[in-house]
């Protein structure tokens, strides 16, 4: 529970700190979305679990280029920046263009960021239309610096995939219909909903090659069972046997009446 004054960043970092050593056993690398580059959360990700984080920045992210120039000499401060860039077109003489495919073109460089205040690596990505141009730029990051940008942008992606357990959870199996207010009921009802979702997932990889990659669709498993329950009950009312061969020959077209990808 959310400790009273605390801000909610605050409970996240709390909640990631308590089990530390379990989340390091498992990877070094905690991949976030953009709600989190804040500096109070990085901060205290980085120097309290020391893991790296990844995460995507603002589309007006504010950041500056380092200088790279010849150092003068004399007294006064070093000079550390080298311009403000321009997030919507990145110079591309300093980035380094590392990745390109008919969809994005990825580039990298280190930079620094004025909200976070430190230097992170930006791996900065166009995505292209077919003839080229830039339609959208996204801003992601690391906090390490020797970080490739490729690498970047394919642990993101990675993280997204549990954006769709959510989404299922919510469409199919009532993650957010429970009217409890008890912590272990609530506790409860989260972890079977969400068990739901895995079990559903279960059920339709069992039905294809393991070696093969498949589009889940918990609305066509859900359309599945509501045809086998009112298939079930049409044969009990009317003593039809369901083994018949007859019966049997149509049996998946009934099944997968209605679904989406039958």
């Amino acid at each position: 529970m959310k400790e009273e004054g605390s801000t909610l960043i605050d409970h996240y970092v709390k909640t990631i700190l308590e089990s530390k050593e379990v989340m390091l056993n498992i990877s070094s690398i905690l991949v976030v979305d953009g709600y989190f580059a804040k500096r109070k959360f990085i901060d205290g990700i980085t120097k309290g679990a020391e893991m790296e984080v990844i995460c995507r920045l603002r589309d007006d992210a504010n950041l500056q280029y380092l200088y790279k120039g010849k150092r003068k000499e004399g007294k006064g401060r070093p000079r550390k920046y080298d311009g403000k860039v321009n997030v919507k077109s990145i110079d591309k003489r300093r980035a380094k263009l590392v990745e390109q495919t008919d969809k994005y073109r990825l580039y990298e460089i280190v930079v620094n960021s004025v909200g976070l205040k430190r230097n992170i690596k930006l791996s900065y990505v166009e995505f292209i239309d077919k003839n080229g141009k830039t339609k959208v730029v996204k801003l992601l990051f690391s906090t390490n610096c020797d970080r490739s940008g490729s690498q970047i942008l394919k642990y993101y992606k990675s993280r997204f995939q549990m954006e769709f357990l959510f989404r299922d959870a919510k469409q199919f199996t009532g993650l957010e219909n429970c009217q409890a207010r008890s912590e272990k009921k609530l506790d409860f009802h989260f972890n079977a909903s969400l068990t739901s979702v895995n079990i559903a997932k279960s059920i339709l990889r069992d039905e294809m090659n393991i070696h093969h990659s498949m589009s889940y669709s918990i609305s066509d498993l859900k359309t599945r069972f509501q045809n086998y329950k009112l298939m079930k009950r049409i044969f009990s009312i009317f003593g039809f046997d369901h083994k018949l061969k007859k019966i049997n020959a149509n049996y998946d077209d009934i099944l997968n009446f209605g679904a989406i990808a039958a």
